[in-house]
């Protein structure tokens, strides 16, 4: 009936009802339901009260009318009314859940923690809530227990997409990056759409020295969402890394344009600056960063000292040494500025300082080297350089730069000299400007002519070469002025506000954007096509929760309105809110039947583990659409938890037609073998497996498996050992490696690789039991006894142990 009557009318129809019948509450109920879906708060909260009136015992209105509170920004109602739903039914778990996110949105954490947990209490299955307590440790910076959370979340649902970003967070926080990368992996096979998983997936791999991939990943992030803030920082560092200071430069201003808070960024744009010796533009972007630690100290000095202003060099190194007093390479700094200075008692402490605390700095003896010969002491002198020579690493040299660039940057140089003895010269800053633009240094460039003109505003020379590297540069663009224009002159035109933060948005300008449009809805709180650019705007700069809030707005001003509820399910599902995704994704595939809605409804109940559920989603997408290769690969995972084991097969071998290099097919091909004890076309497609995806730990795991059952030992040992490079944490691989030593006889490194597992998880039964045999063949019989005693006593029906135990005791 919701469906296919409008809201309105039914909000009418209700309303007649309720003249004649006042006092029916599950009218008012479902009265306050159709109110908060067309953003009636208030009415909402006047009916729900009324049915709360007429039956107070019902729980089920309390938490409609909390939630109806926390809409409105009400929150100390909202708890009072979640714990009053509580009061009546202390095992309401909707309620613990609601409650237990509104503390933490609050900052209130500890009662979140407790809100949380009463709700395992209630459903020891609650992923969601394990998930949640999770956040919470991870904002406390306790990573063991963050994780140890989101493991007990994952143990009950392994395809929960958001639990595995969280881990990959955790271990990318701990910079335990391998595992971090195996994480990120999963979220991108189980949730395609996850464009913040591309993105880390870029940076992990950089941290792990690929930039290939890192540059991959990220570009591919950028391709499905070009405003997505992290994809263009992650972006931008890995160029940095790689010494395209350039288009590094261009990727990090991205990053600004879109979320100028995002303050790391200016950070990242000032090594840039310095790299290519921008130093103004490096020293504007530090202040910017506001970042105030050792780091950004050291390299302002670094640069002042390069600008040869050597008490504000000076300034930012003793600053440094007061934050990392411990930090040899400041010393040296501070020495070097001080002989510079003529303070050459102070550099020459300075300089024994920065030895002291790192023998190994060359140029710290080589520069004692320099004084000593200064002041006459040759011998001494002579000493310091030898020491100097003998540290200082060999370093073949490789200059890349042409001899042009090469002159360009010595006249640089030598103007930057020159404006120390006459700051205000029109001509030397003109000259500056002109060679800066040549040599490419855009920013600095513009810096330049604006002295220029700050000198001479009359200098036309100087005003076309600006208007020009401007205009070359991004900064004009001619869809942003001519709605800048008509902005001036109707200030108030909802319509050309609106434009002009559509411009705005589309010249990457995210922040300008925002501006325009939430300066429309102040003067229309009606206007649909405002409230969906704030919702893509915040999703750009990665804030989910504005971007839902955003996006339930517009669905108020148009409840059926497809690109709205697809974008805000995905978001959904993305952030882990998956009964709320699947809610208005059923709504909407009730109204349009098509691939969008049923691909992403399925996915949603993979995550659920409702394999069954996914599966009728996903065929009625089929139907819409046969050639997508994420499409097929989660028919085929789902088949295969089925046990349809053919059709598993025939989806699997679809995928690897349209994608040859799809790793994950040929892994559900290989198991689907194995299964099937076809061990040889096993090893084939896992063996492919391992080399389309190298980081895919669990087809090197079913790899060893498959060849110790072929009785292929060596091959099998080398399998589980890239499995534990990859995952270290694998209880499995270590146990099956340990059982293979075992059989060799090789018992000391059997009993390391049961004992690493058994640290992992010191109550499995296989572990321990193992472990036992080994300590008993290696005639360390009292360990035996203890280890089994143990397993006992965590299942004391299993007879092979009892039997094993007697045994040890007479040996005893």
């Amino acid at each position: 009936m919701l469906v296919k009557k409008k809201y309105d009318v039914l909000i009418k129809e209700y309303e007649q009802e309720l003249e004649n019948n006042s006092a029916d509450y599950q009218l008012l109920y479902n009265l306050g339901k159709l109110y908060e879906i067309k953003g009636m708060y208030e009415d909402e909260i006047n009916v729900l009260g009324r049915a709360i009136d007429l039956k107070p015992d019902e729980p089920l209105f309390h938490v409609a009318l909390a939630d109806a509170y926390v809409k409105n920004g009400l929150n100390s109602p909202a708890i009072t009314t979640y714990n009053k739903a509580l009061s009546l039914d202390e095992r309401n778990i909707q309620a613990c859940l609601k409650l237990g996110v509104l503390y933490r949105d609050l900052k209130k954490l500890d009662d979140a923690i407790i809100a949380f947990n009463n709700a395992i209490k209630i459903n020891p299955d609650c992923s969601y809530a394990f998930l949640n307590l999770a956040q919470i440790f991870m904002d406390k910076k306790l990573y063991d227990v963050a994780i140890m959370n989101l493991k007990n979340s994952l143990q009950i649902n392994p395809n929960y997409s958001y639990a595995h970003f969280l881990l990959g967070k955790v271990y990318e926080e701990m910079g335990n990056y391998g595992k971090a990368l195996l994480e990120f992996n999963k979220v991108k096979l189980i949730n395609p759409d996850d464009i913040y998983a591309l993105s880390m997936l870029g940076y992990i791999h950089l941290k792990l020295g690929n930039s290939k991939k890192a540059l991959k990943f990220c570009r591919n992030a950028i391709m499905k969402d070009p405003n997505n803030v992290y994809a263009h920082l992650n972006y931008g560092i890995i160029l940095l890394n790689l010494g395209d200071y350039n288009d590094a430069i261009v990727e990090l201003k991205k990053v600004l344009n879109i979320n100028p808070e995002l303050v790391d960024a200016n950070y990242y744009l000032a090594i840039a600056y310095n790299e290519m010796n921008m130093f103004d533009s490096a020293i504007n972007a530090l202040e910017k960063s506001e970042r105030k630690d050792h780091r950004t100290f050291m390299m302002l000095g670094q640069i002042y000292k390069k600008k040869n202003e050597l008490s504000a060099a000076d300034k930012y190194f003793q600053k440094a040494v007061a934050m990392n007093p411990l930090d040899g390479e400041v010393y040296f700094e501070l020495g070097y500025i001080s002989k510079s200075m003529g303070k050459v008692n102070r550099a020459m402490e300075l300089l024994e300082k920065a030895i002291e605390l790192s023998p190994e700095n060359h140029k710290a003896y080589n520069l004692l080297g320099d004084i000593k010969s200064e002041k006459g002491d040759y011998d001494d002198a002579v000493k310091f350089w030898k020491k100097s020579d003998e540290l200082r690493p060999y370093e073949k040299k490789t200059d890349y730069i042409n001899d042009d660039r090469k002159d360009l940057d010595g006249d640089i140089q030598r103007l930057r000299q020159a404006l120390i003895i006459e700051p205000n010269s029109t001509r030397l800053h003109y000259e500056l400007a002109c060679i800066l633009k040549n040599r490419g240094y855009i920013d600095e460039a513009v810096m330049e002519f604006k002295k220029v003109l700050e000198l001479n505003p009359n200098d036309r020379h100087a005003q076309y070469y600006l208007d020009v590297l401007l205009k070359n540069s991004g900064f004009y663009d001619e869809e942003i002025e001519k709605w800048e224009k008509a902005s001036t002159k109707k200030p108030d035109d909802i319509n050309v506000l609106y434009n002009l933060g559509k411009a705005y948005s589309k010249s990457g300008n995210i922040e300008r954007a925002i501006l325009e449009w939430e300066k429309v809805i102040a003067t229309d709180s009606k206007m649909y096509d405002a409230y969906v650019g704030l919702a893509f705007a915040y999703k750009a700069k990665g804030d989910s929760r504005k971007a839902i809030d955003n996006f339930e707005k517009a669905l108020i001003i148009q409840p059926d309105n497809r690109d709205a509820s697809l974008n805000l399910a995905k978001l959904y599902k993305n952030i882990g809110h998956l009964d709320e995704a699947a809610g208005l994704l059923k709504r909407m595939v009730k109204q349009e039947n098509n691939y969008d809605f049923n691909f992403q409804l399925g996915l949603v109940y993979k995550m659920m583990g409702k394999f069954d559920i996914s599966l009728v989603y996903f065929e009625q997408a089929f139907k819409y659409e046969k050639t997508s290769v994420d499409l097929l690969y989660n028919m085929s995972y789902i088949f295969l938890k089925l046990k349809e084991y053919e059709k598993s097969l025939l989806f699997a071998e679809k995928v690897i037609e349209l994608d040859k290099d799809f790793g994950p097919a040929y892994y559900l091909i290989g198991n689907i073998q194995k299964i099937r004890e076809k061990d040889d076309k096993a090893v084939y497609y896992l063996s492919k497996a391992v080399e389309k995806s190298p980081e895919d730990q669990f087809s090197y795991y079913l790899l060893g498996i498959t060849y110790k059952n072929m009785g292929n030992g060596p091959d099998a040992i080398k399998a589980f050992n890239k499995a534990i490079g990859l995952n270290p944490d694998d209880v499995y691989a270590h146990t099956n490696l340990g059982m293979l030593y075992y059989d060799n006889g090789n018992l000391d490194l059997a009993i390391k690789e049961f004992q690493k597992a058994m640290i992992i998880n010191p109550e499995d039964e296989l572990v321990l039991y193992n472990l036992g045999l080994a300590f008993y063949d290696r005639k360390m019989i009292e360990n035996a006894i203890a280890i089994w005693k143990k397993k006992v006593n965590i299942n004391p029906n299993d007879p092979y142990v009892h039997y094993n135990l007697g045994y040890a005791y007479e040996e005893v």
